[in-house]
């Protein structure tokens, strides 16, 4: 936990012993380490500071000599009352100490426990994402639109954005600006909601293409966001003008799935359950190629934070293919959960994916090998998972609507 923290084990030794109280810094920085919340410890820090200024003003100046019997006695108490003020400070130090150690270093990673779990989404949770620049932002799309919430304090920061008639298709945050999500709509729309506010501040699209089917916004260049309808097209938008920049016809059923390359500038994939998985150039519109090989249920699609020219797909009976985007052969496929329903790469760790299935388990592996390292068990299918930016926490949703906050170990 020193590593984790970044703080020596020694001014911990020495507070044990009642010696000191150690500076809020280091004991913020196990809090941290463990993901506890620092208001709590830091009054509790606060608490047994003051019991140990209760002890130091008892000891007072040096006595003065006894006159007489009665003083005698009521000096030779006096330092035995000092000296159970210091006992008492130093079980209080103690205490923080151990509860910090026992609470945060085991409570959060014991199996009974469980980890975090946010208030449930009435009719289940379909979609979650991590904001890209603020690691604590998280949307959770539902039935009755989407809801951003504080993974640290655990709460909801706005009301549900796309509800009622607007009946919210999809959502993601934007990739190059704080407190910007953007929520497709079955209307054909997509609306931009500032997240600390909730309130839209433009919407794009097009209501004559159908409901919006999949959102994504482009990661090299501000304000560009690309929209898949169920009319078959592809169209990207400036959101601060509503401007349209371009429009491209899929030459395959509407996308259900798409994503940016955020490693190649203007390379977008394009995909549906049933049909092809395509690449295009996004500055003109043209097809770059499409994946050589069998695509179908695909379920999942998304390139690697990590390594180029890296695209992944999953896909409904369990198979996970690793592609070469560079020129759109397969490098290899492993088999995943029977029941695959969502995918996710750890922004940090190289190499490192969450599967997802229907079972409620999310196996975490190695898409090299396809080696499963770890195991997550819930209770119900998971519908989506997404990992937090600084890649401590992993967001799964679950089809009762119930969102659960793992943290992230040193898996091996």
């Amino acid at each position: 936990m020193a590593r984790r923290s970044g703080r020596s084990r020694t001014a911990l030794s020495e507070a044990s012993g009642g010696d000191q109280l150690p500076r809020w810094e280091t004991v913020e920085g196990y809090v941290r380490a463990c993901d506890g919340d620092p208001q709590t410890w830091r009054f509790r820090w606060e608490r047994v500071q003051e019991q140990l200024a209760e002890a130091r003003a008892a000891t007072g100046p040096a006595l003065q000599a006894p006159a007489d019997e009665d003083v005698a006695a009521e000096a030779t108490d006096a330092p035995v009352a000092r000296r159970r003020r210091w006992f008492l400070a130093g079980v209080g130090v103690s205490a923080v100490l151990l509860a910090v150690a026992l609470t945060l270093g085991v409570a959060l990673r014991s199996p009974d426990s469980g980890p975090p779990t946010l208030g449930g989404e009435p009719g289940g949770s379909r979609l979650v994402g991590f904001a890209h620049l603020t690691p604590d932002e998280l949307f959770v799309a539902g039935p009755g639109g989407v809801r951003i919430w504080n993974t640290t304090e655990r709460r909801t920061t706005t009301h549900a954005l796309g509800g009622g008639d607007v009946r919210a298709t999809t959502a993601a945050f934007d990739a190059l600006n704080r407190h910007v999500v953007s929520v497709g709509g079955a209307d054909g729309l997509v609306r931009i909601f500032d997240t600390e506010t909730g309130r839209p501040s433009y919407s794009v699209g097009n209501r004559s293409n159908g409901r919006v089917t999949a959102i994504a916004f482009d990661p090299y260049e501000r304000y560009v966001l690309a929209v898949a309808d169920s009319a078959g097209y592809v169209t990207l938008w400036n959101t601060t003008t509503g401007a349209l920049l371009r429009r491209i016809t899929l030459t395959s059923p509407p996308a259900t799935l798409m994503t940016f390359d955020s490693l190649t500038r203007n390379r977008l994939a394009t995909s549906s359950e049933d049909g092809p998985v395509t690449i295009w150039e996004t500055d003109t519109g043209a097809q770059v190629r499409t994946l050589h090989g069998r695509t179908d249920h695909t379920v999942s699609l998304l390139f690697d934070p990590l390594t180029p020219n890296t695209l992944v797909t999953g896909h409904r009976g369990g198979t996970v293919r690793v592609w070469d985007s560079s020129n759109g052969k397969l490098v290899r496929e492993f088999g995943g959960p029977a029941e695959l329903t969502a995918l996710a790469f750890h922004p940090l760790i190289r190499n490192s994916i969450a599967c997802a299935d229907s079972g409620g388990d999310v196996s975490i592996r190695d898409v090299t090998t396809g080696r499963k390292v770890h195991t997550l068990s819930g209770d119900a299918p998971v519908t989506s998972v997404a990992y937090a930016l600084d890649g401590r926490t992993l967001a799964v949703a679950y089809a009762d609507g119930d969102v659960r906050l793992w943290p992230i170990e040193d898996w091996q």
